[in-house]
């Protein structure tokens, strides 16, 4: 498919296996139950659905104080704690980020999103959508991509 495409040609596929539309699309169409839910580059769907999360070292002694901080950031909906590791949950990891970078003595920073299944998931809303056993019901874990 790839060679097709980078010869200049339009590639059409539909597929209930998330992971080969992530790794061969440059544009998802996701479907759910015969309606268009979601358009756009893999990273926009998973951004849109899940935003990113933003991790990084800090300090033992700062990190209450970073904690705070981070919490009150109208970007970040969750913000969690593993050793002197900080994890952030945000809609905008740039502002995360160099907060964390410039003003918070962060380091070792990390950004990443959740896959594209978890953002279907997100998106239709429906955690039974994603189960092995429905992965065949056309109705139910529909997406298309075009590459």
């Amino acid at each position: 498919m790839h060679v097709e495409a980078a010869a200049g040609r339009t590639i059409i596929f539909a597929t209930h296996y998330l992971e080969e539309a992530d790794a061969f699309a440059q544009r998802i169409v996701l479907m759910a139950r015969g309606k268009i839910v979601a358009d756009g580059s893999t990273e926009e769907i998973r951004a849109r659905a899940s935003g990113r999360t933003v991790t990084a070292a800090v300090d033992a002694e700062t990190l209450p104080d970073v904690v705070a901080t981070l919490e009150s950031m109208t970007e970040v909906s969750n913000v969690s704690t593993e050793g002197q590791r900080v994890s952030v949950a945000s809609t905008d990891s740039d502002a995360v980020a160099r907060r964390l970078l410039t003003d918070l003595g962060g380091h070792d920073l990390e950004i990443t999103t959740g896959s594209l299944e978890s953002a279907f998931v997100s998106i239709t809303g429906d955690q039974a959508d994603s189960d092995d056993n429905t992965a065949n019901d056309s109705t139910t874990n529909d997406s298309e991509a075009v590459a």
